[in-house]
């Protein structure tokens, strides 16, 4: 499956996990996925298909806001229409349809003829071998699924005093960044900045979050604005970056080296020692030394691990749950002493750069509060470490 078919088949993922919840409301619209003081959740048609799109890093945006009306799905720009083909109401060229696509009905409001008088959007959940299409919508009661043409027809007869005469089906737009030509930004591709919105920003801001840095009130919401910046501003002198504020290619390379700590390029070189699970019937091989490291084996009693050669470097307490490496050379009485040194992902200038330490910082060791506890191993190419209450050398 394609990354935008990926990127469909989460939005109705996402909205269906509002079907048969949510309460109507126009006032209480925004609650869609998070809870209102009372404890329950509420929405609106457009409320639940513009706030599905914004939780998965597609924002549908328009007037300034990212939950607009039906006025707003009928003009945004992040929409594009598809050439479908009507007739009383129905579509006659249903192949065109993707999931994600949303259905602009007709309302009530002869004040909307610049916008279709639209009053009432639906979405695409699925499309069947045989041709049949499910859609999802709020428009009382709960969200619901609804066969489509079914649902066309029975709008198409209900009569209004607009122009139109009907609550017919009048367009059909697509997010563009799920066009069938659309690539979607992956984080890194592009420059973030006050401003940007998109799945990308979402990744920024879920990494930042995970790391300690807040993003405001509203979290992963894919909209940088100044929460996020604020946020980017931090990271940035955490690591002696400058402080821009932008996600740029520098704070990139330090970002992706702590979310995604590469495999080194060539496997760690063994000392030629190994160390053997003993005194246990499975234990944990975690990514640093302590539980509060993520375990990556289950080792078993008898199991026998190399250990790597890491003469010559220092782990350190690089950030939350993140173990780094700096070469003792650069190290005099615990304290930093050249003016910028690399943090690496393991001992040895071939591991991949997460960040520097100032000249006279005093890092801490990796494994300074458990007083020497954990021994590091070599599991699938890389430094872990595992309990020596656990390991016989």
């Amino acid at each position: 499956m394609s990354v935008i078919g990926e990127a469909r088949i989460k939005l109705r993922d996402k909205y269906k996990t509002i079907l048969g919840r949510n309460k109507y409301s126009q006032a209480k619209r925004s609650y869609v996925f998070k809870k209102a003081s009372d404890g329950k959740y509420y929405s609106d048609c457009s409320s639940s298909v513009a706030a599905t799109y914004r939780e998965c890093g597609y924002p549908i945006t328009y007037g300034g806001s990212s939950l607009p009306s039906t006025v707003g799905f009928y003009n945004s720009k992040d929409l594009v229409d598809v050439p479908v083909k009507i007739k009383n109401g129905v579509i006659q060229n249903p192949e065109i349809l993707c999931i994600g696509d949303t259905l602009l009905f007709a309302g009530t409001d002869s004040s909307r003829s610049g916008s279709g008088y639209v009053g009432h959007v639906e979405m695409v959940a699925d499309i069947s071998a045989s041709g049949k299409v499910t859609i999802y919508g709020h428009g009382s009661g709960t969200p619901r699924a609804t066969e489509m043409n079914a649902y066309c027809k029975s709008r198409y007869k209900q009569k209004t005093s607009t122009k139109l005469g009907n609550k017919g089906l009048i367009r059909v737009r697509r997010h563009k960044l799920l066009a069938e030509d659309a690539v979607i930004p992956k984080l890194g591709d592009r420059e973030l900045k006050d401003g940007s919105i998109g799945s990308d920003v979402k990744e920024l801001q879920q990494a930042l979050i995970s790391l300690g840095y807040s993003c405001g009130p509203d979290g992963a919401d894919s909209e940088f604005g100044p929460n996020t910046a604020k946020a980017v501003k931090a990271f940035q002198k955490d690591k002696w970056l400058p402080q821009t504020g932008v996600y740029n290619a520098e704070t990139h390379k330090v970002l992706s080296g702590i979310i995604t700590p590469a495999t080194p390029s060539e496997p760690v070189t063994p000392s030629g020692q190994t160390v053997t699970i003993v005194n246990c019937k499975t234990a944990n091989v975690r990514t640093g030394p302590g539980t509060k490291f993520k375990s990556v084996h289950i080792a078993k009693a008898g199991d026998i691990f190399e250990a790597p050669t890491t003469k010559g470097w220092m782990a350190i307490q690089f950030e939350a749950g993140v173990v780094g490496w700096v070469s003792e050379k650069y190290v005099k009485d615990g304290a930093i002493t050249g003016n910028s040194v690399y943090v690496r992902t393991g001992p040895g200038t071939k591991y991949k750069s997460i960040g520097t330490v100032k000249k006279g910082m005093v890092p801490t060791p990796a494994n300074a509060s458990n007083a020497d506890s954990w021994a590091p191993v070599v599991y699938d190419g890389a430094v872990c470490w595992v309990s020596k209450k656990y390991v016989k050398a």
